[in-house]
């Protein structure tokens, strides 16, 4: 087999394992776009109707027609336009608002240590960033075409984080912290050490408004989560099983996508160093939920 074939089979095996989580990502696609459609406030106007359906629709067929003949064919295309669906979809993003419309609990208590899980896992879910990271990882296509068509949704979702940031959740946990009792004391205490201590981080938080820390903090989640971590999943996975299908086939090791793949896989980190990676995204997000909840800024 020459390396042309051999690539060949590389990349029909590479497709057939993107279609055997096709079934339960779209099932899971399904149940988001209905608890969506469900949960927003108001009216739906008809093209919005249409268009939600048409993604309903969509996300079926890739479910159904998954174990039939020619699926490959049409997968991709069908995948990039369910993604893109998701992205401008105007009931997802009413979802969102709906998500973050009331005003957080104290976080001044002990109870806000079992309270900050699931107001976490609300920001992440109202600001996108849990359905960024769930269409990354779920709907793969080409290395390059994934990272492209990934970037346009992180595109067409941060387009919103103006609305979001003004919503009570969003503000709550942004609030001003001038308040020295409540939930703003600690926010108070930070600030009044940052005074005497000098530091330049604690400095520039001071002087930071919540509209600015909001909209760091859901850009800084949106590309982090939501795109920086599935594509470099995908693309350590893919050069990975890229090199070890070339030394199955003897491919010559001068040829340009081996030599491209061994590459990729000399800056892509081990197994283990890529859940620690996830793991750590997931503490960075953690922690800037909290300095989110408890640091706030000025008005």
């Amino acid at each position: 087999m020459n390396a042309p074939q051999a690539w060949e089979q590389h990349f029909r095996e590479r497709e057939r394992v993107w279609c055997s989580y096709d079934a339960l990502a779209a099932a899971v696609s399904v149940c988001a776009l209905v608890i969506a459609a469900l949960r927003v406030d108001g009216a739906l106007a008809l093209w919005e109707t249409l268009m939600h359906t048409a993604l309903v629709g969509l996300a079926v067929a890739l479910m159904v027609r998954r174990s039939m003949d020619g699926y490959s064919t049409w997968r991709n295309l069908a995948v990039v336009l369910l993604r893109l669906g998701f992205s401008s979809s105007t009931i997802i993003r009413r979802h969102a608002l709906r998500v973050l419309s009331d005003q957080p609990r104290d976080v001044s208590s002990l109870a806000a240590l079992l309270y900050f899980p699931a107001a976490l896992l609300r920001v992440m879910v109202g600001d996108h960033t849990a359905l960024l990271a769930f269409l990354g990882f779920a709907w793969p296509v080409g290395t390059v075409s994934n990272a492209l068509v990934q970037a346009a949704c992180v595109a067409l979702m941060c387009r919103q984080n103006g609305m979001l940031c003004a919503t009570p959740f969003l503000r709550g946990a942004s609030a001003a912290i001038r308040d020295p009792g409540g939930r703003g004391y600690f926010a108070l205490a930070m600030h009044k050490a940052q005074a005497h201590a000098g530091v330049p981080l604690l400095r520039l938080a001071a002087r930071t408004t919540e509209a600015q820390i909001c909209h760091a903090y859901i850009l800084a989640m949106q590309v982090a989560l939501g795109f920086v971590t599935p594509v470099v999943y995908w693309i350590c996975c893919d050069a990975r099983a890229a090199v070890r299908h070339a030394e199955t086939q003897h491919i010559d090791p001068d040829d340009r996508l081996y030599q491209l793949h061994r590459f990729l896989c000399r800056w892509c980190p081990g197994q283990t160093a890529v859940h620690l990676m996830v793991a750590t995204c997931g503490l960075i997000v953690a922690l800037a939920s909290m300095s989110l909840l408890v640091l706030g800024g000025n008005e």
